[in-house]
């Protein structure tokens, strides 16, 4: 004790505490005689404030390059906090590569070849002389989680334990290997629990593949794949296989039973050793507590981890000033980092991968306590640390405080890999109409969505005031950003190859709360968004989605369409330049009068959605909502006719000021009472006068004739679009 208490009483006289792979936990934490783990590092920062407070000029604690496995995961949190004038920062030693695990590293010396006789059995021939297993007891990891039912409106949980090989995650043994199966005649949709069928019974269906006869003997198999929507994917485990009639038996319905002939209803099948037909892919056998698995290349000086982790890796818990430079966070099944209160705090040049739900998450996530499988009638309690019920909690609470901070910055970081969406960003107060001032700038998000498809983009964003700025994000099967809340800003971020799957899917999404206003899409470069034979947009405001505005974007090569306003009010579309999109530039629909008085009801009526939004979780009846939008105050009045509503007409949208190259048209409206006002619109099958567009420069000349022939067209600042663009760096297409 004597020892302890005078390393702390040393730490006081300097602002620099050290940590190293090849360093000792009963040192001092000196550059000489560093930690050896993070764990003792942070207990050291609580003993500086709690003895003598931070030094003047904040604290480092600066790590040295490697491998740190964590004991447990790491909290930071008032404990660890710094000040304006005296953050508290951990950071890497310059140039070094710190990697946090939530994982745990395997000695590939336990990697042998396969004896028993009924694995060998079980194994493609082909494969056999190359598949390897490791016997996780020698490796001292027990817990190996279990696969479970994910997917459309459903929780979203710590993934089980998965193989890192080389820093990149392992595929399940799957069939097959690339694209997917048509989904079969259909016998039985299962139960409909999206229309309040509580009977949970699965559906079933023919299979046309004879390869299914051959998994007869797994009882852990998985199909993973859009059921019946585009937009909906689950996994579900298969209950029986007859061989004889060809029939799939599912063990528990899709959430909007089984739907086939659509190209978009199909699956894959997953966790089956007779399909370890590829380098990298593996199977679990839990009995045996073994992993057999296909290596990717040489294993003997590979690096093999196994994750671990069910809670975040590092989180910011009631934490002020406190910054995270240089690091790699790492291998956990659930999120990366979670920020959750506190105010001041940055992540910056950072790296957040291979982990199984997100990689950021701001806030609370939500825990479910009803039973009932329908949105509308679902319940539960804000939880920290996961992301379980999060969208659901959202949707019923609208202006759900989900206690993200202020002020908290991702700054020039990466995340990739993650199991189910890459941040969530929220923040501020949308009851209030408050500010939260939180940011992700200038970072790149990319392959997000290994577990779930759909409904987790690269970023999320809700709350109040919170800005998104100079990002690159691409290669996303579903959106790059869900927004939901105020005031928000979306500018210079370069999108694209995105809604790369599935039916009805777009790079950017607001939906279906007429209150959510005041948000600006400004200064982005989307391009080659969508697949050929699919029907996503650029952008969709949802059914009522408001008070957008859309300005200065350039839209390349958009499939579907590059805008698409579903019912929506006052939203503005102006200054952008929209260049071979299959579809409109813009389409506008009014759908309401199309729908039946049931739907109507659900929306508009007394306990609909609308009326939720609109008159419970805000009040536009009441400031701060009917000062700031006061056309929005007749949103669920009645018209003289007795029986529409006042919102289920469109008004106040406009197109003014916009260039259109070689689209279908500029505008379509789509709709009995559809309403968008377009004015000085150029459409034009020529360049229009850009700097290079043969090579994705859509930099306007100076001599562009969208200048001479669209009054008051502003220049859109094109080389400032995506990351690194501020700092004078080329930003990469």
């Amino acid at each position: 004790m004597p020892t302890v208490l005078l390393c702390v009483f040393l730490f006081v006289s300097g602002n620099d505490l050290y940590v190293s792979p090849t360093g000792n936990d009963g040192w001092p934490g000196t550059e000489g005689k560093p930690f050896r783990t993070l764990e003792r590092a942070s207990n050291a920062v609580k003993g500086i404030k709690a003895s003598r407070g931070l030094p003047g000029g904040g604290l480092t604690i600066w790590i040295h390059g490697g491998v740190y496995e964590l004991r447990d995961p790491l909290r930071l949190g008032r404990e660890h906090s710094g000040t304006p004038e005296s953050r508290v920062v951990f950071r890497s030693v310059r140039g070094a590569n710190v990697r946090i695990l939530g994982g745990k590293t395997i000695d590939p010396g336990l990697c042998v070849p396969v004896t028993e006789k009924s694995i060998v059995a079980r194994l493609p021939a082909a494969a056999r002389p190359h598949v390897l297993e490791i016997d996780l007891w020698k490796a001292d990891i027990t817990e190996y989680g279990a696969l479970a039912q994910i997917g459309s409106g459903r929780p979203v949980p710590p993934a089980p334990l998965e193989v890192i090989f080389n820093t990149v995650p392992l595929p399940l043994a799957r069939y097959p290997n690339t694209g997917s199966i048509p989904i079969g005649k259909v016998i039985d949709p299962g139960s409909n629990p999206s229309r309040g069928d509580t009977s949970t019974r699965g559906g079933s269906f023919v299979y046309n593949d004879r390869r299914h006869s051959t998994w007869t003997r797994e009882r852990d198999l998985w199909l993973h794949g859009t059921f019946r929507w585009g937009w909906a994917d689950e996994m579900i485990r298969v209950a029986s296989i007859d061989t004889l009639s060809r029939r799939i038996l599912l063990s528990s319905p899709h959430v909007y039973g089984l739907g086939g002939g659509e190209p978009f209803q199909s699956y894959v099948a997953l966790n089956i050793p007779e399909e370890l037909d590829a380098p990298g892919e593996w199977y679990l056998d839990r009995k045996r507590g073994k992993i057999y698995f296909w290596p990717p290349s040489d294993v003997r000086n590979a690096e093999i981890i196994a994750t671990i982790f069910q809670e975040p890796i590092l989180s910011l818990e009631s934490a002020t000033c406190i910054t995270l430079r240089g690091l790699t966070i790492e291998a956990g099944r659930g999120i990366g980092v979670s920020i959750e209160g506190g105010e001041g705090n940055q992540i910056e040049d950072c790296v957040v991968r291979n982990v199984g739900t997100l990689g950021i998450l701001f806030g609370q996530g939500a825990r479910k306590t009803s039973p009932s499988p329908l949105p509308e009638l679902y319940d539960g309690v804000p939880a920290s640390r996961i992301v379980g019920s999060l969208q659901n909690q959202i949707s019923r609470y609208t202006s759900w405080d989900r206690q993200a901070g202020r002020n908290n910055r991702i700054i020039r970081c990466e995340v990739y890999n993650t199991g189910s969406g890459g941040i969530f960003l929220g923040g501020g107060s949308k009851s209030e109409l408050s500010a939260g001032g939180n940011t992700v700038t200038d970072c790149r998000i990319h392959d997000t969505n290994r577990w779930i498809t759909f409904q987790w983009p690269a970023i999320a964003v809700d709350g109040c005031g919170n800005r998104v700025d100079h990002n690159e994000l691409f290669s996303i099967p579903c959106q790059a950003i869900i927004a939901r809340g105020n005031d928000h800003l979306f500018e210079s971020n370069h999108i694209h190859h995105v809604a790369l799957s599935g039916e009805n899917v777009s790079a950017w999404y607001l939906g279906q709360d007429p209150s959510d206003r005041g948000n600006t899409i400004r200064h982005n470069f989307f391009h080659d968004i969508g697949r050929s034979d699919g029907s996503p947009s650029g952008v969709i405001l949802g059914e009522g989605a408001s008070g957008t505005s859309i300005e200065g974007n350039v839209f390349v090569r958009i499939a579907g369409g590059a805008i698409l306003t579903i019912s929506g009010h006052a939203n503005t579309v102006r200054n952008n330049i929209f260049i071979d999109c299959a579809g409109p530039a813009v389409r506008a629909t009014s759908v309401w009068m199309a729908r039946t008085d049931e739907t109507v009801a659900r929306y508009f009526g007394s306990g609909g959605l609308y009326a939720r939004q609109l008159l419970e979780s805000v009040d536009i009846r009441k400031p701060p909502y009917s000062t700031r939008y006061p056309d929005l105050r007749d949103w669920l009045n009645l018209l003289p006719d007795g029986i529409t509503y006042v919102g289920m007409r469109p008004r106040g949208n406009l197109m003014d000021r916009n260039c259109v190259v070689r689209c279908s048209a500029p505008l379509v409206l789509d709709g009995e009472y559809a309403q968008m006002e377009k004015r000085n619109t150029l459409q034009t099958a020529d360049d229009p006068g850009f700097v290079d567009g043969a090579r994705m420069n859509f930099l306007l000349r100076r001599d562009s004739r969208i200048y001479r022939e669209i009054p008051g067209f502003t220049p859109i600042p094109f080389d400032l679009i995506g990351p690194d663009a501020g700092s004078g760096a080329k930003n990469p297409r």
